[in-house]
């Protein structure tokens, strides 16, 4: 969050946050948002295609991939079921990481209608193998998102019964759960909370001076 004025030919020289990390700004606790690679500039799918292709195929023309520590270029161009099955993964390490951030994605991205059955009873509701994006109006929209979003949920309810819903909390309680995650943390830091199972027994001691709430 800015502190102080910046901008061409100004350098910035506020506080700063490591990335995902939440902070507080006055009384408002900060809430950090995970990105996933369904572009902010994408409608249809042969888009989201493209531009996939252009950050992560070294050979895609007009290719902006940079091999890095983190960053593997491919060689070859990944297909459209290729993206999908990436970002879904991703979105479900978040899902079952304990982690309350919301994920952010943009309006671009829910126009239209996903041109293919998304059932969780048809290929668990990823796109076909042999799914060809068509050549869909940007003004029509394919509905991107869902092509996201309906597999993340097939594949959740593969591993948990309908009593284990997921959670979809408000950005207040967003704030107070990572609030919560952040003080537990230093606590265990400090050694001055433990917790054990056994046996189906959650045990939780506090031998520091403050009550802590578990997360």
């Amino acid at each position: 969050m800015p502190t102080d004025e910046f901008g061409i030919g100004v350098s910035y020289t506020g506080t700063t946050y490591a990335a995902g990390v939440p902070f507080v700004d006055g009384t408002a606790e900060a809430v950090p948002r995970h990105p996933i690679n369904v572009f902010y500039n994408v409608s249809t799918d042969a888009q989201e295609l493209d531009e996939y292709n252009t950050l992560y195929d070294a050979n895609a023309p007009g290719s902006q991939c940079v091999p890095s520590a983190t960053t593997t270029c491919a060689t070859t161009p990944f297909t459209f079921p290729q993206v999908i099955s990436s970002v879904v993964s991703g979105m479900m390490t978040n899902v079952l990481s304990n982690n309350p951030e919301p994920t952010y994605v943009h309006q671009t991205n829910i126009m239209g209608t996903v041109p293919y059955d998304t059932s969780c009873a048809t290929n668990g509701g990823m796109p076909p193998t042999s799914y060809t994006p068509p050549a869909t109006a940007d003004t029509t929209g394919d509905g991107t998102l869902y092509s996201v979003l309906d597999p993340l949920l097939c594949e959740y309810h593969t591993y948990f019964t309908a009593d284990s819903p997921y959670q979809q909390l408000t950005l207040g309680a967003i704030g107070t759960t990572l609030a919560e995650q952040t003080a537990w943390s230093a606590a265990i830091t400090a050694n001055s909370v433990t917790a054990s199972e056994l046996n189906g027994v959650i045990t939780v001691s506090n031998t520091g001076t403050a009550a802590v709430n578990v997360p």
